[in-house]
């Protein structure tokens, strides 16, 4: 018996080193796992600290592929958004806020924020109102409008607001910025609201004001 064990040892081992002697690249290790088809797995967005717990992984938004030049459709909870395929969805900032995108800079500046919050915090007028007190030096009035938008039987209303100056700051913008610019959205939808923010330098503004109006357009309960 002791033999016929050993023996099976013998094979195992022989085995074990056949299949690693099959697996073996002197490739660095990505390009030795391109050439079977498989794909390493990303851990950077761990900041370096290693895998976050299971219960700091938050879910998976659900996105679904878009025709066109956009990028995909993704869920917000209430709502759904096509955000251009140059923004990048980053983990919020502030549980606070629904979701937030970082929006590339015009030129080669400076980029912005789109913040994103949900919930029946005042009127329409009151956060109007609100946003034009975060900034001074205003060399226009801000823009006001309404329009609205979705699939028939299913439309919202949303009102669109332009404002520029000096930012005064808040949570997370530091201390005052001058030559900000800021285009919101306030999506009603019947008791509770969307409010979106899309804040940064004028020029890197005026850019993306086009692909905000998209954005806003792409809206769907």
């Amino acid at each position: 018996m002791r033999k016929a064990a050993a023996t099976r040892l013998i094979v195992a081992a022989f085995v074990g080193m056949v299949a690693c002697s099959q697996n073996y690249s002197d490739q660095p290790a990505d390009v030795a796992l391109r050439e079977r088809g498989l794909q390493a797995i990303d851990n950077s967005g761990d900041g370096g600290g290693g895998s976050p717990r299971a219960a700091e992984i938050p879910s998976a938004p659900a996105y679904q592929t878009t025709e066109g030049g956009g990028g995909e459709r993704q869920s917000l909870g209430a709502i759904t958004v096509v955000p251009p395929s140059e923004w990048r969805s980053v983990r919020p900032s502030s549980s606070m806020r629904k979701a937030e995108y970082e929006v590339p800079g015009a030129d080669g500046g400076a980029g912005a924020k789109l913040a994103i919050f949900a919930g029946p915090w005042g009127s329409v007028d009151d956060n109007v109102a609100r946003w034009e007190a975060q900034f001074s030096d205003r060399k226009r009035d801000t823009v006001r409008r309404e329009l609205v938008v979705g699939d028939a039987g299913a439309e919202v209303a949303v009102t669109m607001v332009d404002v520029a100056g000096t930012f005064g700051g808040g949570m997370g913008g530091g201390g005052p910025q001058a030559h900000q610019r800021m285009l919101g959205a306030i999506v009603d939808l019947g008791g509770s609201f969307y409010y979106m923010k899309l804040l940064g330098p004028e020029n890197t503004i005026a850019y993306w004001e086009e692909g905000f109006e998209s954005f806003v357009q792409s809206i769907r309960k």
